[in-house]
């Protein structure tokens, strides 16, 4: 904790000297991107000060966005967690765990629902919906929902929504050959479900991006609906598989 300076002379209150202290710390590349930031109280041991000091301190850090905490979990830095992913490429982007980022899925729920029970999609009378949220080293990335229409008969391994792209899901466990993806993302902001998966604050920058997976005979058979915290361009995309 050498990155800590506090002047108890100063009119400056402690609270936001200590912010700035791990502010500093963090864009200065001192902490680096999921250390965890000393525990509560630690700092209030070394430093001789009020525990709700350094809540508050914590509190404003969390709330700018340079630091999450996990419930009943440290806080850590969050700052500088970007992942750079090929745009047209995004309804696949677990296929880069090959080469870049390995990601762990942690799927929140599967239900079977009709059309009109749905909030924001109606794409299909009846529907399958898989809602899941990708992790890195245990931090919350993105958040991604897949729609299946519930009247095409098919055979999908559950615990293969954890291992297996869904393009290769379709095709191998439904035996469903994909012609193409049309892809339309939009710039948005994250709402309260959002931000509180990915350890966000609410309002924060996000792109949403509707992938709807097409079959051979030209018809839509699932949608992808994704997540992404962060600023990008609106654009729309179209991926072909067939011959």
């Amino acid at each position: 904790m050498n990155y800590i300076t506090l002047d108890k002379t100063s009119a400056v209150p402690i609270y936001k000297q200590l912010k700035t202290s791990i502010q500093s710390a963090i864009l200065s590349g001192k902490l680096k991107p999921l250390d965890f930031l000393p525990k509560e109280e630690e700092v209030c041991s070394l430093c001789n000060i009020n525990r709700q000091v350094v809540r508050k301190a914590y509190a404003e850090l969390i709330e700018e966005g340079l630091v999450a905490r996990k419930k009943g979990g440290s806080p850590f830095v969050y700052r500088a967690m970007h992942l750079i992913v090929p745009l047209t490429s995004l309804p696949l982007i677990d296929e880069i765990d090959d080469y870049t980022v390995k990601f762990e899925r942690r799927i929140l729920v599967i239900e079977k629902i009709k059309g009109s029970e749905s909030e924001t999609f109606h794409f299909f009378d009846e529907m399958f919906r898989i809602s899941m949220v990708f992790m890195h080293m245990h931090v919350p990335v993105y958040r991604q929902e897949i729609y299946l229409d519930a009247q095409q008969p098919r055979e999908l391994q559950i615990h293969h929504f954890y291992t297996t792209n869904f393009k290769d899901l379709l095709e191998q466990d439904a035996d469903m050959a994909i012609d193409k993806i049309n892809n339309f993302a939009y710039q948005s902001e994250l709402t309260k479900l959002d931000a509180g998966l990915l350890l966000l604050p609410v309002g924060s920058p996000a792109m949403n991006v509707e992938s709807h997976v097409i079959d051979l005979n030209g018809k839509r058979i699932a949608v992808i609906e994704s997540v992404y915290p962060g600023d990008y361009f609106h654009f729309t995309h179209e991926e072909s598989y067939g011959e």
